[in-house]
């Protein structure tokens, strides 16, 4: 592992942890044309903005809310198209959006519960032995640090001193 690389390890369905790495690949493009996006990214485009998983193909392709697709009268349309252009009074602009943003809400906070109680579940069934005990001398300097911390805050060291505005007012 070089210098300021972190693994980082999630627990899979089975209780165990695995290694998270990122297998996605960067192609640098300036100028994008929507119309020959990867298919990836167009089905992207049709779900809800605030559950996209970022990484570094969405980034590269995806740069605002406002080119989603919702539907409208049986009709897909970009978030843009509603925003952007006159096609549709402030009014009914404002009604669509209120519309689109509530099933989002609604859709994103099922996504989380969902997730949550999924994780909740791998945490109960991750067995004790797989998880990663501190050595007794880790445990003493975490103590160490918390007792420290506590003796600096508290002014019990005399190099440690600050001062209060009472003492800066008495010296003025």
């Amino acid at each position: 592992m070089k210098k300021g690389q972190v693994k980082t390890y999630v627990l899979n369905s089975n209780g165990e942890y695995e290694l998270l790495t990122d297998d996605t690949e960067y192609v640098e493009e300036e100028n994008i044309d929507y119309e020959k996006l990867p298919e990836n990214i167009k089905e992207m485009l049709h779900t809800n903005p605030f559950l996209l998983e970022e990484n570094k193909i969405t980034k590269q392709y995806i740069k605002s809310i406002e080119e989603f697709y919702i539907i409208y009268n049986n009709e897909e349309i970009t978030l843009d198209s509603i925003i952007r252009n006159d096609i549709y009074d402030k009014k009914t602009k404002i009604k669509i959006l209120k519309k689109q943003f509530k099933s989002w809400k609604t859709e994103a906070n099922q996504y989380i519960k969902k997730t949550v109680l999924e994780r909740k579940q791998n945490l109960l069934s991750t067995s004790s032995n797989k998880l990663k005990i501190l050595s007794p001398l880790n445990k003493f300097l975490l103590f160490f640090g918390i007792v420290l911390a506590v003796l600096v805050l508290g002014n019990v060291f005399s190099f440690f001193k600050y001062k209060t505005i009472e003492t800066i007012a008495s010296v003025l």
